[in-house]
């Protein structure tokens, strides 16, 4: 499999991950997040569940990205909700893969192992979705 390229979608110096705003003293937000990454400007979708949107290890290609940073990593209830990045998640951990799928354009769908160990499969959503993926 390729390899990212070095630097590529890592945090580090001068890529710091979003963090937000603070928020007035004594202040807090509760956000609940859905299993979603950011690639390309496409949002993919996992679905919920314990045994929903698992991708077989079998059918991965190339790493196409790197993820820059996860929400879910860096979100605090005292600020507001941290921009996206791009590569970006919620729930893939800074500095995951993120891989094709053999015979599956990118466009369409992409795997990554998200904070749970799991090799999810993230589907393009549709008002992001290329006009060549399947319905």
């Amino acid at each position: 499999m390729a390899q990212p390229k070095p630097g590529e979608g890592v945090t580090g110096p001068g890529r710091a991950c979003p963090s937000g705003k603070p928020l007035g003293s004594g202040r807090g937000e509760s956000r609940d997040y859905v299993d979603v990454v950011r690639l390309n400007g496409r949002t993919y979708y996992s679905p919920p569940g314990p045994n929903e949107g698992l991708a077989d290890p079998s059918k991965l290609g190339a790493v196409v990205a790197t993820v820059r940073c996860s929400k879910s990593q860096h979100d605090s209830n005292r600020r507001t909700e941290p921009d996206w990045t791009d590569p970006g998640s919620t729930f893939v951990p800074d500095g995951s893969p993120l891989y094709e799928l053999v015979g599956v354009p990118v466009a369409c769908q992409v795997a990554a192992r998200s904070n749970d160990g799991r090799l999810h499969l993230y589907t393009a959503m549709p008002e992001s979705r290329s006009s060549t993926c399947p319905p």
